[in-house]
């Protein structure tokens, strides 16, 4: 879910801007000319008014964030659709598999999925999901506008979960760095990552 359309009933329609969490809102009516909304800076709500514009933004967002930490959660069932199911000849439904673990001594442990799934357990508790393309040979795989690896959910050791652009880490920059140079050296050391039956004992994938 990378925008979301809004019909209020009054004939105009909004809609999302920007990618998965929406900087943006265009209001449309009709052929009449449009009107965008900041995120960041709705306008107050008009007495009398059909709708009030900020309460209809507001929970829009809100849906593209709980689809987006859907996306980054380790579940791996946020894209399965009746349609969608890979089954094999046994007819039983092929789960992503882990293609590379490896544990760092006091960092982490960090695993690596078929579904570009990238799941980060650190030493002090805070856990790090993310999406990573490992089609890259270069390990820039960046690309928001098929995956969304732009984004990734950290979760606090008391629990507290953020949503952070990859590009601006803030506070947590030395998590996500981490995270993301680990995710590259998958892409400089196998071109694209495969299944592998090796162990991290017999093939070292991160380097401090």
């Amino acid at each position: 879910l990378r925008s979301i359309e809004i019909y209020p009933g009054d004939g105009s329609v909004f809609k999302s801007e920007g990618f998965f969490l929406g900087k943006y809102f265009t209001q449309r009516e009709g052929k009449r000319e449009e009107t965008m909304y900041s995120v960041n800076s709705l306008p107050p709500h008009v007495p009398g008014s059909l709708y009030s514009v900020g309460t209809i933004i507001t929970q829009s967002v809100r849906v593209l964030q709980h689809d987006l930490e859907n996306m980054l959660s380790l579940t791996h069932n946020y894209n399965v659709c009746c349609w969608k199911l890979v089954v094999n000849t046994t007819n039983i439904e092929v789960l992503p598999l882990p293609v590379a673990e490896t544990f760092v001594p006091n960092v982490g442990r960090f695993f690596a999925y078929s579904d570009k799934k990238i799941y980060a357990v650190f030493c002090d508790g805070t856990v790090l999901n993310m999406e990573w393309d490992f089609s890259s040979h270069f390990g820039r795989s960046q690309n928001p506008q098929k995956n969304n690896t732009g984004w990734c959910k950290l979760t606090c050791p008391e629990g507290a979960q953020q949503l952070f652009q990859i590009d601006h880490p803030g506070p947590y920059e030395r998590y996500i760095t981490t995270v993301v140079e680990w995710c590259k050296s998958l892409n400089r050391d196998k071109g694209t990552c495969t299944n592998t039956k090796e162990s991290i004992q017999e093939q070292s994938w991160y380097s401090s």
